[in-house]
């Protein structure tokens, strides 16, 4: 009587059974893993170090009105604080002010005349940007006061020296009148003598009063220059709540994380595409809506509309665990470790949600937009704060990574019914 041999169960890898399954130690296999392993770490410290170690403020977008002399001071100053502007020249203050409010500049330097400067800043947009502005408002006022200063100065020496000329002017003019007078009384009217003198005396009145006109305009001068004028309005200000813009800046990041635990706890406990596709949604729905109720209702950081906010935030969320359950779904556990890569490894460094995106190397700023940390921290910023900012893009990133996450899930389901 013969029996068949039954092999012994060999667990799942990555299950418990095989974390505690007995059998010699197989360093090939250990030193495999490490290699991975320490692979990972690097690329992970390179992906979160390389935007602070590359970032640059050589090409920040301001809007000027002014002289090219008054643009190219505002440049100087930047230089001096290791910054560059790209400049746009408009006519009208309400220009300016527009190109601010739609996140299309973040500053705006408007001179009236040369002792006149209005600076518009948007601290929303970005308090780091806001801060660099404030810095180069600060020297051109230094600057200013410094040469309003030497002029005042230099017009007060001029105004003295032309007064002590118009003084010792008067003098002689005084003295040689009163030459003149005594010869009347001793010398006759027509005697050439006292008439040459009689007119170099009126020359000499003349040249007194010339000079006297001249220290009074000199002195008018010196009173009357307007001393130079330097203001600040922030025309997008951050809401007392979050004065600094710190929470606003780290909101993109619980919703990555959300997003990749959210989508690795379906993908492990729900079966069935339709179940894991109806979970993605309600998460979605869910988990934006516990965003805004502590990020809107009580923390007051954002600032929009509420039900606009509750559809980011849930898109942001189900767009990111729709990812995971969909490559998990197509290459196995592989897919959750992947899919959480793209967006905590490449998409989040890249997000600039504490610096503007330019900042970042062209074009990694905007290749940053394209993923969804960075469309849902500027779409959730652009609604709290720049209502008519063009959110189009955002909008429609989150929808694109929401459908192809979607998507691979339902391309999964039909490789396993053999299309």
């Amino acid at each position: 009587m013969s029996h068949a041999i039954q092999a012994p169960d060999v667990p799942a890898p990555g299950s418990v059974g095989a974390a505690n399954a007995p059998g010699r130690v197989h360093p090939r296999y250990a030193l495999r893993a490490a290699l991975v392993g320490a692979v990972a770490v690097v690329g992970i410290l390179l992906a979160f170090i390389w935007p602070s170690a590359t970032t640059t403020t050589k090409h920040l977008p301001v809007v000027l009105i002014g002289s090219p002399a008054q643009e190219q001071r505002v440049q100087d100053k930047a230089s001096a604080n290791d910054a560059g502007f790209d400049v746009t020249r408009v006519d009208t203050r309400e220009q300016a002010e527009q190109l601010l409010k739609e996140r299309k500049a973040y500053g705006a330097f408007v001179y009236s005349g040369e002792s006149t400067l209005e600076v518009l800043t948007a601290s929303a947009a970005s308090p780091a940007a806001a801060q660099l502005i404030g810095r180069v408002v600060q020297g051109l006022g230094q600057d200013a006061q410094k040469s309003y200063i030497t002029s005042q100065q230099a017009k007060a020496q001029n105004a003295a020296t032309l007064a002590a000329q118009a003084a010792g002017q008067a003098g002689a003019a005084k003295s040689l009148a009163g030459v003149v007078q005594q010869m009347q009384a001793t010398v006759p009217p027509e005697s050439p003598q006292l008439q040459a003198l009689a007119a170099q005396a009126a020359q000499q009145q003349k040249a007194a009063e010339d000079a006297a006109a001249k220290a009074k305009a000199a002195k008018a001068a010196a009173s009357s220059t307007t001393a130079p004028s330097v203001t600040v309005t922030d025309v997008a200000p951050l809401a007392s709540s979050d004065p600094r813009g710190s929470s606003l800046a780290t909101v993109g990041l619980p919703l990555t994380l959300g997003g990749m635990l959210g989508g690795s706890a379906i993908a492990l406990m729900i079966r069935g595409t339709r179940s894991r596709l109806v979970g993605v949604v309600l998460y979605g729905v869910l988990g934006g809506l516990a965003i805004v109720l502590i990020m809107h209702t009580w923390l007051g950081v954002l600032q929009g509309h509420w039900g606009l906010e509750w559809l980011t935030a849930g898109l942001s969320l189900g767009a990111t665990a729709a990812l995971i359950v969909g490559l998990q779904a197509l290459i196995g556990q592989l897919g959750v470790l992947l899919g959480s890569g793209i967006n905590m490894v490449i998409a989040n460094p890249m997000s600039s949600l504490s610096f503007p995106k330019e900042y970042l190397p062209k074009p990694w700023g905007d290749v940053g937009q394209m993923f969804i940390p960075g469309s849902t921290g500027t779409l959730l910023r652009d609604l709290s704060y720049f209502p008519e900012a063009s959110v189009g893009q955002q909008w429609a990133v989150l929808v694109v990574w929401l459908v192809m996450g979607m998507g691979l899930s339902l391309v999964a389901a039909g490789v396993r019914r053999g299309w």
